[in-house]
């Protein structure tokens, strides 16, 4: 469930990524962008937690910069 999801340990940024948009989508279908950052934020490990949080950035923009740090 959308409440219990967390990155996984060798989980990929964009898979996770995708799972959480997939399971915002499937719980409201018209989720505002800054929900979907929170629940993305909510599991994402804390590597890339504590440096991707920005103030209104689009749900896109934050899963790019968290693969950018993936890929650092």
């Amino acid at each position: 469930s959308l409440k219990h999801r967390r990155q996984r340990p060798t989980e990929s940024v964009s898979d996770y990524a995708w799972a959480i948009e997939e399971l915002c989508y499937r719980h409201d279908g018209k989720m505002s962008d800054k929900t979907k950052i929170g629940w993305f934020l909510a599991g994402l490990r804390e590597e890339f937690r504590v440096l991707v949080t920005q103030k209104n950035l689009p749900f896109d923009e934050v899963v790019q910069n968290a693969e950018a740090l993936e890929s650092k």
